[in-house]
């Protein structure tokens, strides 16, 4: 039981470092943490990038995304899951314990929104 402690406070600091992270991202809409539902069962939980999944349109010249997008323009390649796992609130409080990790995103925010 000693060792339930530490792995608690492991798990917390991982949650504030993800938390911090997401909010340093100045994306100009609300978004949320979200992945690519795969239309594969067998390819469920390998190597998933955790998105930005806008909750709003993004429309500023020719940079252009729809709500429900990932601002990386990964493909939707099963809309209903996608719709009903990540757009819908269901798990609304991932971008608060989940670190967005696509390269594709971050390199979008980054540049565009510093």
């Amino acid at each position: 039981m000693a060792n339930v402690r530490p792995l608690e406070q492991t798990v917390e600091a991982i949650r504030a470092a993800a938390l911090v992270f997401n909010k340093s991202l100045k994306i100009p809409a609300r978004w949320r943490v979200a992945e690519r539902i795969s239309s594969s069962s067998r390819l469920m939980k390998i190597n998933r990038a955790q998105h930005v999944l806008l909750l709003e349109d993004i429309n500023e010249g020719r940079f252009k995304r729809k709500r429900g997008e990932f601002l990386c323009k990964a493909r939707i390649t099963n809309p209903s899951a996608h719709e009903r796992l990540n757009v819908v609130d269901i798990d609304a409080d991932k971008s608060k314990r989940v670190k967005v990790d696509c390269q594709k995103c971050l390199e979008i925010a980054r540049k565009r929104w510093r």
